[in-house]
Parts: C-alpha cells; sequence; structure tokens
C-alpha cells in the first residue's frame, strides 16, 4: 500500500494486488524479487509524476531565473566579480531548494513566490548592471516578494517587467542606479504594501496615482530628485533628500497610521502645521534642512509615541519660554539652528532615553548646567552659541571632548567654554563612527 496525496491534498492509497503464485519456493522467492522491484518502479514513476506536476517548481519559472543568472554571468566588464548565492541554481535539482528562492508550500503547484536577490555580485568596485538583466523575473508571475536591492543596477525600470507581476505585496529596489521616472505599471501593484526605491536615480514628479495603491503601508522614496506632492494612507512615508517643493500640507494629522514621516533635505516652504499632533502613533519625525519658518508648535512634544525629533536647518523658532512639560519620551533631538535663546532648556532633564542632542547654531548663553553633565548622553552638540564657564569634571568629560571635537562639528572656541582636565584627554578618545 503507497500513501500518497492527490492534487487536491487529500490523502490517497495506491493498492498493488498480486495474483497467486503458482511456481515452487525458490522460483516464488525470485518472482517476488522481481515484483518488488517492478513495485518501487512504479512507485518512482508515481512520485515523479507528481513532482513534475505539483510538487516541485514549475519548469517555465525554473528556466526563467536560469537565464536571468546567465545574464549576470555574460556582463560586459574588465573587472573581476563573482555572484553571490547562486551556486545552488541549477538545471538538475528543484528551483524551490534554490539559495533565496522561497516556494509556496499551500498551493498545489509550488510556484516561486519570494527571491531575495540582493548584493549578488561581490567585486572590488561597483559593476553597472543593466536593468533588462530582470526581464526573465516577468514570467513568474506569481512572485509576492521581490528584492533586488544593493545591485547597482543601471538605467530606466523596465515597465513590462513589474506589469505582469501584479501579486508583488513587497518591492525592495534601493541602493541601484535605476533613472528615469517610476514608471505607471508601479502604481498599478494593487497588492502592493512595501515599497523602497531609495537611493536611486530616479526624477520626475511622484503622481497622484500612488494613490490607487490602496494597500500600500511603506513608502521609501529618500536620496532621488523626485518632486511632486504627498501620498496618503501610509504607516511610513520617507521621501528625505528628493526635490519635493511644496508646503506640509494642513491636513497631514488625516493620516492617522503615520509612524515615520521623514522630508528632510528637500524645498519644503511654509510653517510646521499644528495638525501633526493628531498623529498619534508617529515615532519619527524628520524635517531638517528645509526652508521652512515660523514658530515650533510646542504641542510637538505632546505626542507620546515621539521618539526622534529633527527640526534643525530651517527658519524655524522655538519658543524657550515656555514651560514645557513633555508627555513623549525622546531617543534624539535636534534643533539646531532654531533661534533658541537663554539658557539650555531644562525640559530636556526630563528625557532620560536621549541619547543625540544638537542644540548648535542657536544663541544659548549661561554655563553648561551640571544636570547636563549627568546625563547618559552618547552625541552632544553644542557648536555656535554663547555658553562660557566650565565643563563639570566628571566622567562626562570625555563624551563632552568627543562630542565637541568630534570631525570640527565643533570647537572649544566657538562654545567659550574651558576644560577642567586635559586637552589631550579629548583627542584620545575614538572617534564616532
Amino acid at each position: 500500500m503507497v500513501h500518497l496525496e492527490n492534487e487536491g491534498g487529500q490523502p490517497c492509497e495506491l493498492s498493488l494486488a498480486l495474483p497467486p503464485s503458482p511456481y515452487s519456493r525458490k522460483t516464488t522467492v525470485d518472482y517476488t524479487d522481481q515484483l518488488l522491484m517492478a513495485k518501487l518502479s512504479l512507485l518512482l514513476l508515481v512520485l515523479s509524476i507528481l513532482c513534475s506536476t505539483s510538487l516541485c517548481c514549475p519548469d517555465d519559472q525554473k528556466l526563467a531565473l536560469l537565464r536571468f543568472k546567465s545574464s549576470l554571468y555574460t556582463l560586459n566588464s574588465s573587472t573581476q566579480y563573482s555572484l553571490f548565492g547562486l551556486d545552488s541554481w541549477n538545471a538538475s535539482s528543484d528551483c524551490c531548494h534554490w539559495d533565496m528562492v522561497t516556494c509556496s508550500s499551500q498551493s498545489n503547484s509550488r510556484k516561486v513566490v519570494a527571491l531575495q536577490l540582493y548584493s549578488l555580485l561581490v567585486a572590488e568596485q561597483p559593476i553597472p548592471i543593466p536593468s533588462m538583466v530582470l526581464s526573465p523575473l516577468s514570467r513568474i508571475k506569481s512572485l509576492m516578494l521581490l528584492d533586488i536591492s544593493s545591485n547597482f543596477i543601471a538605467g530606466e525600470i523596465p515597465a513590462s517587467v513589474f506589469a505582469n507581476l501584479s501579486k508583488l505585496v513587497h518591492l525592495d529596489m534601493m541602493q541601484n542606479n535605476f533613472s528615469g521616472s517610476i514608471p505607471p505599471q508601479i502604481f498599478r501593484l494593487r497588492y502592493l504594501q512595501y515599497l523602497d526605491m531609495s537611493s536611486n536615480l530616479l526624477e520626475g514628479v511622484i503622481t497622484k496615482e500612488v494613490g490607487s495603491l490602496l494597500n500600500l503601508r511603506v513608502l521609501k522614496l529618500d536620496d532621488n530628485s523626485l518632486g511632486g506632492s504627498l501620498p496618503e494612507d501610509l504607516e511610513i512615508m520617507e521621501l528625505r533628500d528628493n526635490s519635493l517643493s511644496m508646503e506640509i500640507p494642513k491636513d497631514i494629522g488625516d493620516l492617522t497610521n503615520l509612524t515615520t514621516l521623514a522630508l528632510s533635505d528637500n524645498r519644503l516652504t511654509g510653517g510646521i502645521t499644528s495638525s501633526i499632533q493628531k498623529l498619534h502613533k508617529l515615532e519619527i519625525l524628520r524635517l531638517e534642512n528645509n526652508y521652512l519658518s515660523g514658530g515650533i508648535p510646542t504641542s510637538l512634544l505632546d505626542i507620546k509615541s515621539l521618539k526622534d525629533l529633527f527640526l534643525g536647518g530651517n527658519n524655524l523658532t522655538w519658543n524657550n519660554i515656555v514651560n514645557l512639560e513633555p508627555k513623549c519620551m525622546l531617543d534624539q533631538l535636534s534643533l539646531s539652528s532654531c533661534r533658541l535663546a537663554g539658557r539650555i532648556p531644562d525640559w530636556i532633564l526630563t528625557q532620560k532615553d536621549i541619547v543625540f542632542l544638537d542644540l548648535s547654531k542657536n544663541k544659548l548663553q549661561g554655563p553648561f548646567p551640571e544636570w547636563l553633565a549627568e546625563m547618559d548622553i552618547g552625541s552632544i552638540i553644542l557648536s555656535d552659541n554663547n555658553l562660557t564657564g566650565s565643563l563639570p569634571p566628571v566622567s562626562f568629560g570625555l563624551k563632552v571632548c568627543q562630542s565637541l571635537l568630534y570631525r570640527g562639528i565643533a570647537s572649544l572656541e566657538s562654545c567659550q567654554v574651558t576644560l577642567e582636565m586635559p586637552l589631550r584627554s579629548c583627542v584620545t578618545v575614538p572617534t564616532a563612527p
């Protein structure tokens, strides 16, 4: 009795009945051996048929992956290189067992559903890969996850490839050299939840078509040259280092699922709308290095979930007179060039988890507070202020030296602070990464 599964996944039995033997005992033994071999051959045949139809990856998908691998071996490059993770890709094995390949375990047909093809080329210097090497992947229409990040793929994004990959849920194309605009076919991937195209050479505008991605939750387009408007209904929006020329929408507070809003190093103008305080899930707010102006809403510190707040490098003003009781617990804070006047704000004392503090390029005065020296802060940048007095002679001193002297960001002279320890103890501190 041979136990198998049918196409519906239900158990079935394969029964082979034997006729009575008219032969002698010796002849019967020989006949039984032959019959056992026949059974085994039949079993292997049945398993082979089942594997070819349901238990192995489809032949057309296997062939597509082999063609993709072959195209990587024929790159026109004078630089020596090797391929990482593709040794297991060969015609004699099931592609579901290959490295970087994942097949469905629930379907009757074990189709390829995920490809983790990041950092494939190993070379002394980056080797550009033409974007058309992706063409064979268009045949794998069952793909739900595709990661081709960190491969230095150059050229326009092949629209025809993604037109066929309609089941994609996760698409990671970061750290390549894709150029041109984002093809509209990307915005027709209706199941897409995660899209990362950061650190490429993309240009053009972010069109309203991105709004058609109703399931999209994470959008990372930072470090490109994109303009346009902000998409809606996301959890993570990273559009740093682009060419966004606009004001922060006044209704941005309606994006109540946002946990990350990173718009630094763009050309944003206007003020910071107070509606941001409605983002009750917000953890990271990065608006530094834009052209924002006006007062900074102190209500930002009422967002309990907020961890990182970067507002420096604008024309903003922080009201240092108001008594504050922040409801958040910050890890990182940058208020560089935010027109802080007077003493270092004492509400910072309440931020017990803070590891990075940048209050440089302001108008801070007075002595360096002892309570700040007693806090366990990894990096403090206070350059270009009017602080006076001495640094407290505590173990904190070495950290201060490091932050004041680190790569010339600050200097003792610009702070007008003297040290109650030898200067050589500062310069021997290892530089920060």
